[in-house]
C-alpha cells in the first residue's frame, strides 16, 4: 500500500461508513481516513480507472472500473474478493455507474445494467445495450437509471419500467435522493 492518493485524477468520492473517503483514481482506488491507503489490481481491485464506488449494507465496498469490470470488496478495502466481468455475464466492462442494493449492487455500464447478487450476474435486458450513466435510489424503493441515450428509466419496487423522459413524468411521483 502506498501512501498519498493513488493519482491526482480523480473520477470518484464516496463516504463509506465509519467516516472514511474512497477516491476513484486513475491506478486504483485511495482510502482517506486520517491517514491515506491507496489499493489496486495486486490487491485484487479489477485493473483500470476506479469510476464508481458503493458500499452495501454488509459493509462490502463495491467498484467499478473501466475495462475491468467491477469488484466487491471488504469494508476496509484490504482486498477484493470478488470480480465480475462479461465473462461473468455484465454487459461491459467499462463499469459507470454503482448503486448498493441490499447483499449486492446494479452495475450501469456502457452497454447495459445488469444487478449483481449472491455471485450472480442478470443483465436487465430493457436496457441491453444501452450506455448507464448514473444510478440513484428513490424513498420508495424504486430505481432511478440515467442514461447516454434514452434519458431517465425508473424501476418500480415490483420490477415494472418506466421511461421518464416523456412530458411531465414526475408528477405525481416525490422522490427524496
Amino acid at each position: 500500500m502506498t501512501d498519498g492518493l493513488g493519482s491526482g485524477s480523480v473520477f470518484a468520492i464516496f463516504p463509506a461508513q465509519g467516516g472514511a473517503l474512497w477516491f476513484g483514481t486513475e491506478t486504483g482506488d485511495s482510502r482517506y481516513d486520517g491517514r491515506w491507503r491507496s489499493i489496486g489490481e495486486r490487491d485484487g481491485l479489477p485493473s483500470g480507472r476506479v469510476r464508481a464506488i458503493a458500499q452495501a449494507k454488509d459493509g462490502s465496498l463495491w467498484f467499478g472500473t473501466r475495462g475491468g469490470g467491477v469488484g466487491r470488496c471488504a469494508a476496509d478495502g484490504s482486498a477484493c474478493v470478488r470480480r465480475w466481468t462479461v465473462v461473468q455475464g455484465l454487459p461491459d466492462n467499462d463499469v459507470r455507474a454503482l448503486l448498493a442494493d441490499g447483499s449486492g449492487a446494479w452495475v450501469g455500464t456502457a452497454r447495459g445494467l445488469a444487478h449483481v447478487d449472491g455471485g450472480r450476474v442478470a443483465p436487465e435486458s430493457r436496457l441491453n445495450g444501452v450506455e448507464i450513466w448514473s444510478l440513484a435510489r428513490g424513498t420508495d424503493g424504486s430505481r432511478l437509471v440515467g442514461t447516454g441515450q434514452q434519458g431517465v428509466w425508473r424501476r418500480d419496487p415490483a420490477g415494472a419500467w418506466q421511461n421518464l423522459s416523456g412530458a411531465n413524468p414526475l408528477k405525481g411521483n416525490v422522490f427524496t435522493l
